[in-house]
Order: C-alpha cells, then sequence, then structure tokens
C-alpha cells in the first residue's frame, strides 16, 4: 500500500483508510510541499534549508533542517522509506509517496480550493515561493482559457477530442499481453466515464486533436512495475505521467487495487486535458457539468443540466442521459422538489433511453441502480443493477457506493461500509472524492463509529469548505459528542450556504439527513439553537 498527497484544498497525507500520516510541524509540511512540487519530486539540501530557514545561520540551518527530516520519518512511521536522503539530496520515492498532479485547470479550484491552503510557514523565502506557484497556476489557467477563446473566435468550434493508445510491443510475453489488458481496461473507463473516443493510431478522424497515452509494464521478480506517459500528439508536448509497483502473486496484477486506480487516475487526467483543451465538445460539456453537479448548488446543477442536453444534442450518448437522472436524484435529495412525481417520470424515462442505448455500460447501469432506489425504493432491484456493472468493470467507484448504499437500506452495515470503503479508494483520483467521503461518514454513522465518521465527514468539508452534507452532519456530530464550538463553528459556514437552516430540520422526514434520524445520535442534538 502507498500514501497519497494532496495539495489542492487542505495539504492531506493518508493511506487507502483515510489514515493520516501528515507531519505536526508547519516547516515539516512544507518540505513535503517542495519536494511534491519540485520536478522528480527532489532537491539539494541546500534548496529547501534556503527556503525553510532562511533566517538563520548556516549551522543552525542545517541542524533545523536534520530535525525536521528525523520528524518526518516518525510520522511516515512504516512508510518512512519513501523519503529519501543521500549524496546531499532529499526526494520522494513516489512508490511510496504518491503525489496527487496539480493541473492548471482542475476543477478543484473552480470549487473555490487553493494550493496548500491550510499552509502557513513562518520564513519569507518559502511564502514567496508558494505566492509564485500560486501566481504561475493562475496565470497558467487564464493563459490556456484566452487561448481557447482565441482559437474558437478563429476557428470555431474546438477540434473533437480523441485518445490513442500508443501501440508497442515489449519483449516478454506476459508485458506484451499485460499491455493489451491494460489499454482495454483504460479504453474501457474513458468510454464509460467519459465518452471519449479511443481508436488505434494512424485511424485518427480527419480534423481531430489527439492525445496519446503509453503505457510500459515489466516484472522484476515479484514486484510488476507500470508506468504511463500522456502527451500531445501533435508535438509531443508532456502532458502527465505515474508509476506504480506492485508486489504480485502469480499472474501480472490487473485485478488488483493500486492497478485500477491507476487506471481510473489516468482516465482522470485524460479528462481533465479534454475540459482544459475542449470545453465546448460534448466531453467537455460533459465535464463541466460534473462539476457543477456536485457543488450542490441548485443554480449550478441546473445549469450542469443545460450542458448535459447541449452535450447529448452534440453527440447523443446514454451516460449523458445517466448523469441527468443522476442530477434529478441530488436534487430531490438535496433541495427537495415540489413537483416529485415529474422528476420521478423523468428520471425513469431517462434511465429507460439509456438502459436501451448502452446497457451494457457499467456507468449507465450504476446510475440505474441509484434511480431504482430513489424512485422505487427498490433495495434488491438497485442491488441487481449495481452487481451487474461491478460485474462489467470492478473498478466503478460509482456502482461500489450504490453497493453500498443499498447494503445500508438492506441492515448489512458492515458490509455496506466495507463497500464503501472500496469505493472511495477507487475515486481517490477524482476531484469528487468528497462525495465518496461523506458515504464513509454515513456508513460509518450506521455503525456508531463516531470517531470514523467524524474523520471521514472532516475530510470531505477539507476539499470543499461549503459542502453542505458533511456541515450538517459535522455539525451533529460535534453536538453529540459535546463539542460545541466545533458545532458552531460548522453551523456557522452551513447556514451561510443554506440560510433557512435550523437544528430541528435534521429531525424532518423531507431533510436529508436520514442516516442521523435512524442512528441514536439524534436524541443528543439540540431542537434549536
Amino acid at each position: 500500500m502507498v500514501l497519497e498527497l494532496t495539495l489542492v484544498g487542505p495539504m492531506r497525507l493518508e493511506d487507502a483508510n483515510g489514515v493520516s500520516y501528515g507531519p505536526k510541524s508547519m516547516k515539516a509540511r512544507g518540505m513535503l510541499v517542495l519536494l511534491a512540487l519540485a520536478p522528480d519530486h527532489r532537491r539539494p539540501r541546500g534548496w529547501l534549508q534556503e527556503r525553510l530557514w532562511s533566517d538563520r545561520s548556516p549551522d543552525q540551518g542545517k541542524q533545523s533542517m536534520r530535525q525536521c527530516l528525523t520528524e518526518l520519518r516518525r510520522y511516515l512511521g512504516p512508510y518512512k522509506t519513501g523519503l529519501i536522503t543521500e549524496g546531499g539530496v532529499v526526494a520522494l520515492d513516489v512508490g511510496i509517496i504518491r503525489v496527487d498532479p496539480v493541473l492548471q485547470q482542475d476543477p478543484r479550484f473552480e470549487a473555490g480550493q487553493e494550493l496548500c491552503e491550510d499552509l502557513d510557514v513562518k520564513d519569507t523565502k518559502f511564502r514567496e515561493w508558494l505566492d509564485d506557484q500560486r501566481a504561475k497556476l493562475m496565470q497558467g489557467a487564464d493563459r490556456a482559457r484566452e487561448v481557447m477563446r482565441a482559437q474558437s473566435m478563429q476557428h470555431g468550434p474546438p477540434k473533437t477530442p480523441v485518445v490513442v493508445l500508443a501501440q508497442h510491443d515489449p519483449e516478454g510475453a506476459e508485458e506484451k499481453f499485460f499491455v493489451q489488458i491494460f489499454n482495454d481496461h483504460l479504453a474501457r473507463d474513458l468510454k464509460e466515464y467519459g465518452a471519449i473516443s479511443v481508436v488505434p493510431e494512424g485511424q485518427v478522424p480527419v480534423g481531430a486533436e489527439l492525445l496519446r497515452v503509453k503505457s510500459d509494464h515489466y516484472r522484476n521478480g515479484r514486484f510488476w512495475h507500470a508506468h504511463v506517459h500522456m502527451e500531445l500528439a501533435s508535438d509531443h508536448q508532456y502532458l502527465w505521467s505515474d508509476t506504480r509497483k506492485i508486489e504480485v502473486h502469480g499472474a501480472p496484477p490487473i485485478e488488483d487495487l493500486e492497478m485500477q486506480v491507476l487506471i481510473g487516475k489516468t482516465a482522470t487526467r485524460v479528462m481533465n486535458e479534454v475540459m482544459q483543451r475542449h470545453g465546448d465538445s460534448a466531453a467537455g460539456l460533459f465535464f463541466r457539468a460534473q462539476s457543477l453537479i456536485f457543488s450542490l448548488d441548485k443554480n449550478a446543477m441546473e445549469q450542469a443540466d443545460d450542458l448535459l442536453q447541449r452535450a447529448f444534442e452534440l453527440e447523443p450518448r446514454a451516460v449523458y442521459l445517466s448523469w441527468r437522472s443522476f442530477l434529478r436524484v441530488s436534487l430531490l435529495l438535496e433541495h427537495r422538489s415540489r413537483d416529485k412525481d415529474k422528476t420521478f417520470q423523468e428520471i425513469n424515462d431517462f434511465v429507460a433511453t439509456s438502459l436501451v442505448m448502452d446497457g451494457a455500460n457499467s456507468m449507465v447501469l450504476a446510475m440505474a441502480a441509484q434511480a431504482r432506489l430513489a424512485a422505487e425504493r427498490d433495495a434488491g432491484g438497485a442491488l441487481s443493477l449495481a452487481r451487474r456493472a461491478i460485474d462489467l468493470n470492478r473498478a466503478n467507484p460509482y456502482a461500489w457506493a450504490f453497493v453500498a448504499i443499498c447494503q445500508v437500506r438492506s441492515g448489512q452495515m458492515e458490509d455496506a461500509h466495507t463497500s464503501a470503503i472500496r469505493a472511495r479508494y477507487l475515486a481517490r483520483a477524482t476531484p469528487f472524492v468528497f462525495w465518496w467521503d461523506m458515504l464513509c461518514c454515513l456508513t460509518a454513522i450506521s455503525l456508531d463509529r463516531v470517531d470514523d465518521a467524524i474523520r471521514f465527514g472532516e475530510a470531505a468539508r477539507a476539499y470543499l469548505p461549503t459542502y453542505r452534507p458533511a456541515l450538517r452532519y459535522l455539525y451533529a456530530l460535534y453536538e453529540s459528542q459535546g463539542v460545541p464550538d466545533a458545532a458552531l463553528e460548522r453551523l456557522k459556514v452551513l447556514m451561510q450556504v443554506e440560510p433557512d437552516f435550523k437544528p430541528s430540520l435534521l429531525r424532518d422526514p423531507d431533510y436529508p439527513s436520514a442516516t442521523l434520524r435512524n442512528s441514536k445520535l439524534i436524541d443528543k442534538v439540540p431542537e434549536d439553537i
């Protein structure tokens, strides 16, 4: 297993179960950030010392550096070999500490987050460096938008985005076979999650802009090594890459959780590039709509529905209809639609049409499971659909999420929490992982694991500080545990984004707090403030 270092929003260093290994001191956290954003994730000791202890003498700075490295290793515990110190250089082993890439147009920035927004290192040189990193991101995003607007005015609509999975012939038969399987799984995810065309090299449609993805694999003893590289085909411009080192037991590890995460992460990076370069294509409109849906803001969700409709008009794909049903279920849960019959009819129509168009698509089946659960309260039928989705794609985090929800409805609480944890891990690469964090918070509440529920709720809030579900449940959790200051802090933010909120709503059968109402925690929440 590995640790994931996240830099957008509050800095986080966690394992697959959400356990934090982040150091407490700001200087140690600052060192992690300096390494994470460095080329090849390595820097000379002197370079680090100048940005973290610029106000101290060279000897004092060296001593502080040694203490900082000792602290980092202590907090990393079993993962301490992920920090490399040799030959006057400090580096991160990305096979142990994986860095979540920071993109100029990462949807998390549009959700109001910032690079390392909770980092406060008391050193002028470090602050200047971090301000410069933040400014470069914003300037790069502005330039990208200007280029897209200029291209649109000069050349009409953006070119259709197409992905090619580079064809190459590894020496070993085992590696050659695995490359084909890996490419097949990636092509499936791009089709199901992003409605993106994948074509062989040499068969690119006229007027298309090509993203090329190449994966290299080899086995060394009991370890399988995988490297994925993405570039712009026209000029071989580097866009993104990632590496995995996985222990194997027999066959190549395509079903290993880490390999499934790598495939999902690659698909997510491709989708981010499409949104950045082809915002007005059907796929680009689709990705923009997703960001708006997960904000849970009613006006934004209505804009998302328009974007999905436009995407379907450009390219009639079943997945766009599935997401329109997902959007309506979210509206029903979060904003208590007055015309439920009309909304349920629209949901059923979208699901029926999408299943006819592409009933072998795991995303279509997963969204159909959610709709079945919401519109008909049929946990058995919904679970059957979600299981079929997993049979088609075991790496689909949405399918695992809806399995978890069905298991909660059926009283299988332990199984539900296990499914939710798996879904969250598979979704780590997405910019909407807070949705799965919140699901784990709910399943933890169902098991009366309050500390875990708070941890997952705070993880969701860290990604999106205005996320309503996290705020309302954290308010209730802190109240139930007799922590009024923390409860009041979450309540104040909640009332800013939801002005009509009052604690008595948590007991309202129509309010989205069913998990809380079904737990004994509700008895400890005040009726009003």
